[in-house]
């Protein structure tokens, strides 16, 4: 009998990061993945499968993509500064572990994309990566 390869996480590296041009989703294990757009603009996105809430398949389980922040190095005429490569692993696990207290019926599970709406409903400001460091 043959043995389940291990799911490979820490795919990318900060250097790959830096070194990705092409369009496309890049991933790094566990619903995470670098995000190069058109322009060659990055950003961090969580993959995962949830309920989907619009749409003619509202209620149907679907692949869900939230946003978790741009994925470049701080500006210094801007001051704006990125998500690294280890908060955005770091905020992934936080999200992965809700959804499987979730799936499980734990009360600290919570579906990521759910939450940041309910907590925009009640007025809070919620950036889309409230980690990143200034």
């Amino acid at each position: 009998m043959g043995h389940a390869m291990p799911k490979q996480v820490n795919k990318l590296t900060a250097d790959k990061v830096r070194q990705l041009k092409e369009r496309g989703y890049y991933s790094d294990g566990d619903g995470l993945y670098l995000r190069v757009g058109p322009t060659g603009a990055k950003s961090w996105v969580f993959r995962y499968r949830g309920s989907l809430k619009a749409g003619k398949n509202k209620g149907k389980l679907g692949q869900c993509e939230m946003g978790l922040g741009p994925a470049l190095r701080r500006d210094p005429e801007t001051g704006f500064e990125a998500v690294t490569l280890v908060d955005a692993r770091i905020e992934a696990a936080k999200h992965t572990n809700a959804l499987l207290a979730l799936r499980y019926g734990k009360p600290e599970g919570y579906d990521p994309i759910d939450q940041r709406r309910e907590m925009r409903r009640g007025g809070q400001y919620v950036p889309h990566f409230p980690q990143v460091r200034r």
